[in-house]
């Protein structure tokens, strides 16, 4: 049963293509021909129709995401700007550093100029909520990043709580098979991410005490960039040294307790190890797809997201469907070769 949320007529899938022609593997293409240089022969999306080139309709819009550090958050902007290239389209992008006052300034730019669509992830929902109404007031069409808010026209998802329940499934089918249901456990979360982060972690917490009652989550630390993840697993591992799985909210603190475990005399693929994590950054997959104790990752295809996070809030400040875009997001893992190569074929070197 999927776990995506809101399905139903109020969400159009960006794989689904019915009657347009164009599969997931014409997507694919188009946006490779793209980042040639080459302009495509169909528009990437066939869920999305290139008609905002016409006189007189939107072709400009913004998107905000308050961690533009995070590695994939880049490559979002990178292939955003690739698919907006090639539909004569304009993407513009933010840099707020993880701060909210830097959020809310770089939003209060874009009002005032005038961009005419916006898609913002809200660092603090709350205080997002006052300058999307705001927004909406002057006529700006606001679509809400990887979740929902009050004074929004749409969304674009991906699966928040699909992406725990995968990656947590897989890390309790390794703690039945290799540890006989008992281990100890590190949950690495980000109390402040919003939706996106409420129902992560919610999901990877309600499936581990129901898959593995048994196991005990010792530790759980704040934690979305490889820095910190370093640091924390280092410590937790300092003082609970048979902790045997790590499961992120994100690539990024989990490449950082990847290379704790490393640090404290693991080899890359001890079989007594399983460390996972969420989004699809270009190391995890790596790691992944060379066998390590990176074991697992809850992945989104990098270039449907940003082809939807482009497109999408065009489409509805032109007058489209105002369902939520939700981008299906795959459970990626050693013996998924064809699927890690076609992913990492997307990413930048990590």
């Amino acid at each position: 049963m999927s776990l995506l949320p809101r399905v139903g007529k109020d969400v159009r899938r960006v794989d689904d293509v019915a009657g347009s022609g164009v599969g997931r593997r014409a997507v694919l293409a188009s946006a490779a021909k793209a980042s040639l240089g080459v302009a495509a022969g169909v528009g990437a999306f066939g869920a999305f129709a290139g008609s905002s080139k016409a006189a007189g309709k939107v072709t400009k819009m913004g998107f905000d995401h308050p961690f533009s550090f995070v590695t994939y958050v880049s490559d979002i902007q990178r292939w955003g700007t690739i698919y907006a290239n090639a539909h004569g389209l304009t993407a513009l992008y933010t840099s707020d550093n993880g701060k909210l006052d830097a959020q809310i300034a770089n939003l209060e730019t874009w009002i005032s100029q005038g961009v005419k669509a916006i898609c913002c992830f809200p660092m603090e929902p709350t205080a997002i909520e006052r300058i999307a109404a705001k927004a909406r007031s002057k006529g700006i069409t606001w679509v809400t990043y990887a979740a929902h808010l009050k004074n929004q026209d749409s969304s674009v998802l991906f699966g928040n709580t699909e992406s725990g329940t995968l990656v947590a499934t897989a890390a309790a089918d390794f703690i039945n098979k290799v540890h006989g249901g008992k281990c100890e456990i590190l949950r690495l979360n980000f109390p402040e991410g919003g939706e996106l982060a409420r129902e992560r972690d919610k999901a990877v917490d309600d499936t581990l005490a129901k898959l593995v009652p048994n196991a005990k989550v010792i530790a759980t630390q704040r934690s979305i960039d490889a820095a910190s993840g370093l640091q924390i697993t280092n410590s937790v591992l300092a003082a609970h040294p048979n902790v045997k799985v790590v499961v992120g909210i994100n690539d990024d603190g989990a490449l950082g307790a990847y290379r704790a475990f490393l640090d404290h005399g693991h080899a890359p693929n001890d079989p007594e190890i399983f460390i996972a994590g969420q989004d699809g950054a270009q190391q995890a997959l790596a790691l992944i797809k060379k066998g390590t104790m990176y074991r697992a990752c809850s992945a989104l295809a990098v270039r449907d997201l940003a082809a939807a996070v482009v497109q999408h809030p065009i489409d509805v400040a032109n007058g489209g469907s105002k369902a939520d875009a939700v981008v299906p997001v795959k459970l990626l893992m050693h013996d998924d070769t064809a699927l890690l190569d076609e992913y990492l074929a997307q990413l930048s070197p990590g």
